[in-house]
């Protein structure tokens, strides 16, 4: 077998290197897909070890990798032994349709628990059945407009072009607006609070909605915070009102910690 002579080891070490340093800066350039470290040599004691520390990087404008210096987005160190340098994957992306799917059944969990809003969860289980590309098909249909038509035309031959598409998204009749205008969307939970006395309100909540027991609520954080439970149509709401204004964010309480955000006003 023939050996490689010293220079030609010397190319392919070069060339190997290029390559992977193409790659390093290739995810550089996609930091929301990585996580970035970089191993530190450090000695305590006498005792030498090396810390994999969490890093910045960017690529200078002739080409080499530099590490940010801490605090700064500006200033930083080239790099010289790229061999410190860790990346790893971050927990693979979700695409639109997986985001959508996870927050409603999140929600569906949560309303499953707690008993409320019987009517909204049938929607999202129907929802998630029918599927998100149709939803979304749906809702460009419930929009679509021919201008040679009048107003009941246009409605009568959207709602029939939406039954072709699935006959579940329509309601006595109607395309069910609960769907293709709130559900459509990947749902916004938040969890409730009331300011200082966050936890003990909480509390509060949740033996009223143990007990069935109509109740309010009050608090104040950046806005004026209420909540309001009706056991005789076992709904329960919660809003961000802006101080002595009266508008805000309104939401469908879920249980007694979360809410679902369902307008602004």
């Amino acid at each position: 077998m023939q050996r490689a002579s010293v220079g030609e080891a010397f190319w392919n070490l070069n060339v190997l290197n290029n390559i992977i340093m193409n790659e390093i800066i290739e995810k550089i350039k996609n930091p929301a897909n990585y996580k970035f470290y970089y191993l530190q040599d450090v000695e305590v004691n006498g005792v030498k070890s090396v810390r994999k520390d969490i890093a910045r990087y960017f690529v200078t404008k002739d080409g080499r990798i530099a590490r940010y210096a801490k605090g700064s987005s500006r200033r930083g160190y080239s790099v010289e032994d790229i061999s410190k340098i860790v990346i790893e994957d971050k927990i693979t992306y979700k695409t639109n349709e997986q985001k959508w799917i996870d927050s409603w059944v999140k929600v569906s969990q949560r309303l499953e628990r707690s008993g409320l809003y019987s009517d909204l969860l049938g929607n999202i289980i129907l929802a998630l059945e029918i599927g998100y590309e149709k939803i979304q098909l749906a809702y460009d249909l419930y929009w679509k407009g021919d201008k040679n038509l009048g107003y009941e035309e246009n409605a009568k031959a959207r709602t029939n072009e939406i039954k072709n598409l699935d006959e579940r998204l329509l309601i006595d009749g109607h395309p069910n607006t609960e769907i293709l205008w709130h559900i459509k969307y990947p749902a916004k939970i938040k969890k409730m609070n009331f300011g200082r006395f966050n936890n003990e309100e909480l509390q509060v909540i949740k033996e009223a909605l143990k007990n069935k027991k109509e109740i309010s609520v009050s608090g104040r954080t950046n806005y004026d915070v209420s909540f309001s439970y009706k056991p005789e149509s076992n709904k329960a709401w919660y809003s961000e009102e802006f101080k002595g204004c009266g508008n805000g964010h309104y939401y469908l309480a879920l249980d007694e910690t979360h809410a679902l955000f369902y307008e602004d006003d």
